[in-house]
C-alpha cells in the first residue's frame, strides 16, 4: 500500500512540529520527500495505485503466495 504522511513544520503555540512529509511507495521507499523540516513545502508524487496489489517483495518472499490457508480460516467468527 501507499502511505502518505503529512506534517507541519515550525513552531505553532510552543509546539514544535516535524515536518519532513513523504510519501512512501509499496516497497517502504519515499517516492516524494522528504520535505523540510523547517520551510513550508508541497510534495507530490504519481502512483501506480494497481502496483499496490503485487504483494511479491523478492523471488522467495510473496505476502498472498507464501499464505498458510490451512493453518486459518477465511470465515467470519459469529
Amino acid at each position: 500500500m501507499f502511505f502518505a504522511y503529512a506534517d507541519r513544520c515550525g513552531t505553532e503555540r510552543g509546539v514544535d512540529f516535524e515536518g519532513q512529509s513523504v510519501v512512501v511507495g509499496p516497497a517502504g521507499r519515499p517516492r516524494a520527500g522528504p520535505a523540510s523540516v523547517t520551510d513550508a513545502e508541497t510534495r507530490s508524487a504519481s502512483l501506480d495505485l494497481a502496483s499496490a496489489r503485487d504483494k511479491r517483495l523478492a523471488a522467495h518472499a510473496d505476502a498472498f503466495g507464501d499464505r498458510r490457508t490451512d493453518a486459518y480460516s477465511l470465515d467470519t467468527v459469529e
